[in-house]
């Protein structure tokens, strides 16, 4: 990425920019860059711009070490439009949050991307907000990834906790409405061990659930509404090291279509039509790793399979026999009406 921008902010504190149009640039609209605090941006247009919207690139000793707080923190990112980005640079988005910590990303519209709306490049010392977003037409030339997609590929030593440690605070994805479209995977697609985010109270369309893999932990996933279509499913997590596990709980999830196969979202063939669909995925059955619970499954038919470890076609009786899904229920797709009207309680602010 290259770290600059119409407007670059570095040693800054304090800067407020509004009502501002940023329109065919061939960089970065905006770039924070080093020791960065309370920048707000708000009221603002981007579009047609050759790379990101805004992004950050904070700076660390010896590699990890972010106690020093050169780093942007606490910008607040408000009531903007951002569309048609990364016209050259494809690995972009419309905010790209590298080695930055503490910001709130509230209230912006997000449409037509190649890649990701919001990235976390890393889990930097956590403790972001992102709440209140419509996101779609994201991941519009890539997939693999979800229209909100973070990384956490090596420890970061940072003193948002209080102390200096290699915890971060938790970020907290709020009351956003997410559409997983075109190559997008999940609404939030947690890559390669991210860890301490929590996922709640939003709604997901054409998405799949709760995802997490490569040694991520300490996540929540929970009071969300995952309209699930095409060979999506509820879940899909890896393994755990011991008392780090993540949680899924309190979640409705709708899985529409006929047929499936096995647990997971696995991709079947117009024959395998009258099979249930997949419901979710654990790669690690084991108790001492995720336990699902207390969640709502909507299907078709009302009949919908897990995949627990190499057991696959797996029953929601099966599962809570063997202590997964207690207190979940499955049942049949209700009225679309029924569907509009949990997904605005949700969004309800």
């Amino acid at each position: 990425m290259h770290r600059g921008g119409a407007i670059h902010l570095e040693g800054t504190e304090n800067i407020d920019i509004s009502d501002c149009v940023f329109r065919r640039l061939d960089g970065n609209a905006i770039l924070l860059g080093g020791y960065n605090r309370h920048t707000t941006v708000t009221r603002s247009d981007f579009s047609w711009l050759g790379e990101g919207a805004m992004a950050t690139w904070g700076d660390t000793a010896n590699g990890y070490d972010a106690t020093g707080g050169a780093q942007p923190r606490l910008s607040r990112i408000e009531n903007n439009v951002m569309s048609n980005l990364g016209l050259y640079q494809k690995q972009s988005s419309a905010w790209g949050q590298n080695k930055a910590c503490q910001n709130v990303i509230r209230n912006n519209v997000m449409f037509n991307l190649p890649r990701a709306a919001i990235n976390f490049n890393d889990g930097l010392g956590g403790g972001n907000l992102v709440e209140g977003n419509i996101i779609f037409h994201a991941c519009r030339e890539s997939g693999d990834h979800g229209p909100i997609n973070s990384w956490d590929r090596m420890p970061f030593l940072a003193d948002t906790t209080g102390t200096p440690s290699f915890a971060a605070l938790p970020t907290h994805t709020q009351h956003n409405l997410i559409w997983a479209d075109h190559g997008a995977s999940q609404g939030f697609d947690n890559d390669d061990g991210s860890s301490f985010y929590y996922t709640h109270d939003n709604v997901f369309y054409q998405s799949d659930g709760f995802k997490m893999d490569f040694g991520g932990h300490s996540s929540r996933f929970y009071n969300n509404l995952v309209y699930a279509d095409g060979h999506k499913s509820c879940y899909g997590t890896g393994s755990f090291l011991e008392g780090q596990a993540d949680n899924f709980e309190n979640n409705t999830c709708i899985v529409a279509r006929k047929g499936g196969g096995g647990g997971g979202g696995s991709s079947v063939s117009s024959s395998d039509s009258d099979a249930s669909p997949g419901l979710g995925h654990l790669f690690q059955c084991s108790l001492s790793g995720m336990k699902p619970a207390n969640n709502r499954y909507y299907t078709d038919t009302g009949n919908g399979t897990f995949a627990c470890g190499n057991q696959n076609d797996l029953s929601l009786q099966d599962m809570q026999k063997q202590g997964f899904e207690v207190g979940s229920n499955l049942n049949v797709i209700p009225s679309e009406d029924t569907i509009l009207q949990w997904a605005r309680d949700i969004l309800a602010l």
